[in-house]
């Protein structure tokens, strides 16, 4: 599913609706973990809805798809829904970490969502 500003829903109940849609529909998938990412254009916003257990696989990839982001646009505004992750190995807690002190500046702001413990 396309979300390309030329192919932009009228109403933003149709939008969030789009990207509801989007989400729920895991795109890559390691083992028994999923992320579905969403890239919107032209405003720069990555949304990403991670569920099973996190891998250092799965950290490096989404990383990779930021840095690419955050080179091509200057800024990107993050939202992760991260409420179904069951839980992570400490190798992608430390990548995710290292990667979130190299842009902690007004070019990358990022939200979270995670379900209580």
């Amino acid at each position: 599913m396309n979300l390309q500003s030329t192919d932009a829903p009228r109403t933003r109940s149709s939008y969030v609706a789009r990207v509801r849609a989007v989400l729920s529909h895991p795109r890559f998938t390691w083992g028994a973990a999923a992320l579905a990412i969403l890239l919107l254009v032209p405003t720069i916003r990555l949304v990403t809805r991670m569920t099973g257990h996190g891998t250092a696989a799965i950290t490096k990839f989404y990383i990779s798809i930021a840095q690419s982001a955050i080179v091509e646009c200057g800024t990107v505004r993050v939202f992760h829904d991260w409420s179904g992750l069951k839980g992570y190995d400490p190798e992608a807690r430390d990548l995710i970490r290292a990667f979130g002190k190299t842009n902690d500046d007004e070019r990358v702001r990022v939200h979270y969502l995670i379900a209580s413990k």
